[in-house]
C-alpha cells in the first residue's frame, strides 16, 4: 500500500509538473553518472503507460525529459513518435522522425509512422515517398502497405501508378485489392473519371462482398460522367439482376427520372409505378409517389396510397396535396372515408393551417363510433399544443377525460397533471390525480408510474400502511408488470417500516432471486445485508473457432489499412454468418469487442440471450465489457475514485466507444461536451485541446473523471444518485434537485428525479456498478 503511494507520487511528478529542476541541478560527473540511469527509468515509465493504453501521459513523461537535455537521442524520439501516434497527435510524430537518422533495425518502423503520419496530414506526396519506399520490404505488413500507398497515389492522381500497385496486390491479397479498389472508384467516380472505374471494376468484382456493395457502382458512375444513356442503359441492366426490393426500387426510379429527362412520360410512370409497387415504404417509395403525383395522368385508386407514404415520411406538405388531389378528383367519396379527413386535418395543423384543421375536427367528432371520436380528440388536441393554445388544450382535456377516463390519452392526461404537482411537491394535488387513476385501474404505462409515485408520496407522509397496500395492489393486478420489480422492493421497504421483516426479506429474496441484474434486485442484495451474487454459471470454456479465424485475420488487416466500408461490412457479414451457432457467436462478441466494436459485441451479447442461451458470467462480460481496463484503473487510482464507478458509467455513457457522438454533441467514452472539455482541460493543463481529442480514450477519461470530481465536490454530501444527476442533466438541474425533501434517503430521491431519461440513467449506473464488482473483482487495489 505505502509502495503503491509513493508510485504514484512519483509519476505525478515526472507526467505532472516535469521532474524538479533541483534533481537535474547536479554537477557534471553526478549527471555522468545518473544520466543513463535517469534515461533507462523514463524508458520504462513511457513504455508502461503506453502498454495500456496511456499514450499522451507517456508523451508528457518523454517531453518533460527531453526538455532537459541538450543532445538528442534517437530512441527517446522513436519512442515519442510512436506515444504520438497512440494519440493521433500526428504532427508531432512529424517533428520527432522526419529528416533524422535512426537505427537500421527501427527504420520501416520509423518510415511506416511517417507515411501514417503524412497520411492523415493530407501530404499526399510525402506520405507516398514513405509508403512506396516500404513496398519492397518483406513484411507481413507489406498488402496494407500496398493498398495505402495506392490509395495516396490516388490523391496524387498519379493513375498509372495506383493500376501499377493494385496489380501487384491482387497477387498477393485479392480481397484487399478488392476493397482498395472499390474504394479507389467510389472516389473516382465522384469525381466523373468512368474511365478509372471502368478500369478497376475486374479487381472490384473480384471479392463476393465487395461486390454486393459496389452493385450500382458502374451505373452510379455514368451517371455522374454524365452519360445519361449510358447510364440509363447501365441501370436497366440492374434490373435484370437480383436485387432486393429496396434496390429494385431504388433502380426504378434513376430509371423512371433519366426517361423522364428524355421526354418519355409514359416509360416515367411505368417505371415509378413499378417503383412504388415493388417497395411501397420508406424513402424510396415516396420519392416514386410524389414522382407520380406531377405526371398528367394519375390513377385515383392509387393516391391514397402515395399520400400514407408521404405521410409517414413527414411530407406533410406533399402528402396534403396528395389527399387534396384525391378529394378533387373523388369528391363524393372522401365523406364516405372519414379516415381521409382525419389525415387531412391531421396534415392541416402540422402544415400551419391551425384553424383549417379546428374546422374540420369539430365536424369529424360528430360521431357515434367512439373509438374514431377518441381518435379525433387525440388529433385535436395534439394540434392545440402545438400552436400553444393553452386553453382550448384544457377544454379538449376535459373532454377526453370526461368522455374517455379509461383510455391511454385519458390516463395520459390525468397522470401528466399528476407529474406536475409531483415536480412542484405538492403532493395533495399530485396525490387526487393519482388516486383517481388508481381507481379506473388502466393498465396504461402512466397508470404504472403515477401508482409507483402515489406510494412514493404515502412514503414521504410515513403512511406506510397506505404505501404498502398501493404497490401491493399493483403487484396483485400485475404480478409480471413492467414496474413489478419497483412494487417489489418498495413494497418490501415499506413492510420493514411496518416492522414486517419476515414477510418484506421474502419480497427481497425473490426479487433478488427473479430479477438480479436489473436495478432493484441490487438494491435487493443491499437491503438483505448479503453480497451481490447473481448466481450465474462460469460458461463455456471454448477459445476458439477455426473457420472464424481467417474472417478475423480479414477484419484486421481491412481495418490495419483503413478500409472503413471493408471494416463494417466484415464485421456486418461475421455477425451474419455466426447466426445459428452460440459458441461461434459467443467468441465473436468478445473478438469484436477486444478490437473495439463493443457495441456489435454487446448486441450479439444480447441476441445470443434472445436465443436462449444461458446468462453465464461469460455471457455477461460481453454484455458488460470492460475495455480499457487498465486505463479506468490508472484514473481511477490517480484521483482516488472507485474504478468499478468509472466502469458502470463508461457502461451506460457510450458502451466503451472512443468516437461516438451524441446527438447533442457529447463526445468519447464519458460522453465530454466539447465546450466542458475544453474547460476543464485548461485547469488540467493539456495544451492544444480540440474538440477531435475527446476520441482519444485516455483523454476522454482524464477530463471526464475531472469533470465528475468536479460534480461530487459541489453534490457529493446528497450521495451518488445527485452526482451523476448533475453528470447527466446539468449542474442547473442538480442545484434545484438537492432542495428535494427526499434526498434524505438517497434511493427515495432516485424515484423522485424528474426527468425519465436521468432517473434511468442514475439506477443504469447503480446497476452496472455491481455487476462490474461482481465480474471483475475489483479490490481495494485495482482490478484482478
Amino acid at each position: 500500500m505505502v509502495f503503491l503511494r509513493v508510485s504514484i507520487l512519483l509519476f505525478a511528478m515526472i507526467s505532472g509538473q516535469g521532474i524538479p529542476g533541483g534533481i537535474l541541478a547536479q554537477d557534471s560527473r553526478a549527471g555522468q553518472r545518473t544520466g543513463s540511469a535517469r534515461k533507462d527509468s523514463i524508458l520504462v515509465a513511457a513504455r508502461k503507460e503506453m502498454a495500456i493504453g496511456r499514450y499522451w501521459h507517456a508523451s508528457n513523461i518523454i517531453r518533460d525529459f527531453q526538455a532537459n537535455q541538450t543532445i538528442s537521442d534517437s530512441e527517446l524520439a522513436f519512442l515519442l513518435a510512436e506515444a504520438d501516434a497512440g494519440w493521433a497527435n500526428w504532427s508531432g510524430v512529424v517533428d520527432e522522425l522526419n529528416g533524422k537518422m535512426f537505427p537500421q533495425e527501427e527504420v520501416y518502423e520509423v518510415r511506416w509512422l511517417l507515411a501514417r503520419s503524412f497520411e492523415e496530414l493530407e501530404e499526399w506526396s510525402s506520405a507516398y515517398e514513405e509508403y512506396s519506399a516500404l513496398i519492397p520490404e518483406d513484411s507481413e505488413r507489406r498488402a496494407v502497405v500496398m493498398s495505402r500507398a495506392a490509395r495516396v497515389a490516388f490523391r496524387m492522381y498519379q493513375l498509372e501508378v495506383v493500376l501499377e500497385i493494385l496489380s501487384d496486390l491482387i497477387r498477393l491479397d485479392p480481397a484487399l485489392a478488392s476493397w482498395t479498389a472499390l474504394e479507389i472508384s467510389q472516389r473516382a467516380s465522384d469525381l466523373g473519371d468512368i474511365d478509372l472505374v471502368i478500369s478497376l471494376l475486374p479487381l472490384v468484382r473480384s471479392d463476393s462482398m465487395a461486390v454486393e456493395v459496389s452493385w450500382d457502382l458502374e451505373a452510379k458512375s455514368w451517371l455522374a460522367y454524365g452519360d445519361s444513356s449510358q447510364a440509363l442503359e447501365s441501370y436497366s441492366d440492374l434490373l435484370g439482376q437480383e436485387l432486393t426490393s429496396l434496390q429494385k426500387g431504388q433502380v426504378l426510379n434513376t430509371v423512371a427520372t433519366l426517361k423522364k429527362s428524355k421526354g418519355d412520360s409514359v416509360g416515367a410512370q411505368k417505371a415509378y409505378m413499378e417503383s412504388f409497387k415493388v417497395h411501397p415504404e420508406g424513402p424510396t417509395a415516396a420519392t416514386a409517389a410524389w414522382a407520380l403525383m406531377g405526371l398528367e395522368k394519375v390513377e385515383e385508386d392509387w393516391i391514397l396510397e402515395w399520400a400514407k407514404v408521404l405521410e409517414e415520411q413527414r411530407e406533410y406538405h406533399r402528402a396534403l396535396m396528395a389527399y387534396d388531389k384525391y378529394a378533387l378528383l373523388v369528391p363524393d367519396s372522401v365523406w364516405e372515408r372519414p379516415g381521409v379527413q382525419m389525415a387531412r386535418a391531421s396534415l392541416l395543423w402540422r402544415t400551419g393551417r391551425f384553424e383549417d384543421s379546428v374546422i374540420l375536427f369539430r365536424e369529424l367528432v360528430e360521431t357515434d363510433d367512439e373509438d374514431f371520436e377518441l381518435a379525433v380528440l387525440e388529433q385535436w388536441l395534439q394540434a392545440r399544443r402545438n400552436e400553444g393554445d393553452l386553453s382550448a388544450v384544457r377544454t379538449i382535456e376535459g373532454w377526453i377525460t370526461e368522455r374517455f377516463p379509461e383510455s391511454r390519452p385519458g390516463t395520459d392526461i390525468v397522470a401528466s397533471r399528476g407529474h406536475s404537482a409531483y415536480s412542484r411537491s405538492d403532493y395533495g394535488v399530485a396525490k387526487i390525480h393519482y388516486t383517481a387513476i388508481q381507481a379506473v385501474g388502466a393498465p396504461h404505462a402512466s397508470a404504472g408510474l403515477s401508482r409507483m409515485r402515489l406510494g412514493q408520496i404515502y412514503l414521504q407522509e410515513e403512511s406506510y400502511q397506505k404505501a404498502s397496500e398501493i404497490f401491493g395492489a399493483y403487484l396483485k393486478e400485475f404480478p409480471n408488470g413492467r414496474r413489478w420489480e419497483e412494487a417489489t422492493y418498495w413494497l418490501a421497504r415499506s413492510l420493514l417500516e411496518l416492522k414486517r421483516d419476515q414477510q418484506a426479506f421474502e419480497n427481497m429474496r425473490e426479487l433478488s432471486r427473479r430479477s438480479p441484474l436489473s436495478y432493484y434486485g441490487a438494491l435487493a442484495f443491499d437491503a438483505l445485508g448479503e453480497p451481490y451474487d447473481p448466481r450465474m454459471p462460469a460458461g463455456a470454456d471454448l477459445t476458439t473457432v477455426d473457420w472464424l479465424q481467417p474472417l478475423l485475420a480479414a477484419l484486421d488487416r481491412f481495418r490495419l489499412a483503413g478500409l472503413d466500408l471493408a471494416t463494417d461490412t466484415a464485421v456486418s457479414d461475421l455477425i451474419e454468418v455466426v447466426e445459428d451457432d452460440i459458441d461461434a457467436s459467443l467468441i465473436l462478441a468478445e473478438n469484436l469487442i477486444e478490437r473495439g466494436f463493443t457495441i456489435e459485441g454487446i448486441n450479439l451479447g444480447w441476441k445470443l440471450l434472445a436465443r436462449g442461451a444461458v446468462m453465464s458470467k461469460r455471457l455477461a462480460s460481453i454484455i458488460y465489457p470492460f475495455p480499457y481496463r487498465e486505463i479506468v484503473y490508472r484514473e481511477a487510482s490517480e484521483y482516488n475514485v472507485d474504478p468499478a464507478l468509472l466502469a458502470a458509467l463508461i457502461r451506460q455513457e457510450s458502451a466503451f466507444t472512443p468516437a461516438i457522438r451524441s446527438s447533442a454533441g457529447a463526445i468519447g467514452l464519458m460522453q465530454v461536451m466539447p465546450a466542458t472539455g475544453r474547460e476543464v482541460a485548461r485547469g488540467a493543463g493539456i495544451a492544444g485541446f480540440a474538440p477531435a481529442s475527446l476520441e482519444t480514450p485516455e483523454i476522454n477519461l482524464h477530463l471526464g473523471t475531472r469533470y465528475l470530481l468536479e460534480m461530487e465536490e459541489r453534490y457529493g454530501e446528497v450521495g451518488l444518485p445527485l452526482v451523476l444527476s448533475a453528470y447527466n442533466a446539468g449542474p442547473t438541474r442538480a442545484r434545484r434537485w438537492r432542495n428535494f425533501s427526499e434526498t434524505k434517503d438517497i434511493l427515495r430521491f432516485t424515484e423522485r428525479i424528474p426527468f425519465e431519461e436521468t432517473r434511468g440513467y442514475v439506477k443504469n449506473i447503480v446497476r452496472n456498478i455491481h455487476i462490474y464488482k461482481f465480474l471483475y473483482e475489483f479490490d481495494e487495489l485495482g482490478v484482478r
